[in-house]
């Protein structure tokens, strides 16, 4: 008497069902990772402009805080001039500060030093590019060629105003204003976050006072006099997308 064995096994159709199961559950998968990895990516983005704006922002307020008064052997004109349009700024800045003797560069971080600050073509034709141009030897008698460093990238818009006591200056000529200095500057920085047009703006602002400012007083015998100013507080904010910061816009 001959024995049958039964054989179990999976039909096709068992087999197409579940092999349609588990493409879909990798797509369901790969569409959960694309969105973190994309999460991800914009976040670093966002860390990336905003670390960058605030470095950026720290070594203009070093050299604004420091600024000399417009006289002396070592320390010229304080000139700024606006430059671009209401949506884009484009300023520059010509003055002489004292440079942090605590820096990683001694000693030509430090002493008496040339600042000028700019904006130029970015080379990949995403925005500008804020530059700071420093002469550090003030008495030489030929010359000096200024260190060129590369402060921020992907600038849309650089704007600084000067307040005189009473109200906000967009240029800043101190041979025509008695060699004296403001007694704030507010500095704008607009960065581009990523290539895309539609992408939001970062937009930072601070103010930083100069501890040289001195306003020109007459006494009761008519002597011209100056006063040292008060070094004021420090204001900053930062925004995404926006375009009104504390302190007023232009």
């Amino acid at each position: 008497m001959k024995r049958r064995f039964s054989q179990s096994g999976f039909t096709l159709l068992e087999l197409i069902l579940a092999m349609g199961m588990i493409a879909m559950l990798a797509v369901s998968l790969y569409a959960t990772l694309r969105v973190a990895f994309k999460a991800r990516d914009s976040a670093v983005s966002g860390i990336t402009v905003m670390r960058a704006a605030n470095v950026a922002m720290d070594m203009l307020g070093q050299d604004l805080e420091s600024a000399l008064p417009p006289t002396g052997l070592l320390a010229g004109a304080f000139l700024a001039q606006h430059n671009g349009d209401v949506q884009t700024s484009l300023d520059v800045l010509e003055f002489y500060c004292v440079g942090s003797s605590d820096s990683l560069d001694p000693p030509r971080s430090s002493g008496f030093r040339k600042v000028d600050l700019g904006m130029l073509p970015s080379p990949d034709g995403r925005g500008y590019l804020l530059v700071r141009h420093v002469t550090h030897n003030l008495l030489a008698p030929q010359e000096v060629q200024p260190d060129e460093e590369i402060l921020c990238r992907n600038v849309k818009s650089f704007s600084l105003r000067y307040y005189d006591g009473e109200q906000w200056q967009e240029d800043w000529d101190s041979t025509q204003l008695g060699n004296i200095l403001p007694v704030a500057v507010q500095v704008d920085l607009v960065i581009q976050t990523s290539r895309e047009i539609t992408a939001p703006m970062y937009h930072t602002s601070r103010v930083f006072a100069f501890a040289c400012h001195t306003d020109e007083t007459t006494d009761t015998t008519g002597t011209t006099v100056g006063a040292t100013g008060t070094t004021g507080a420090t204001g900053a904010t930062g925004s995404t997308g926006s375009r009104s910061t504390t302190g007023g816009g232009r």
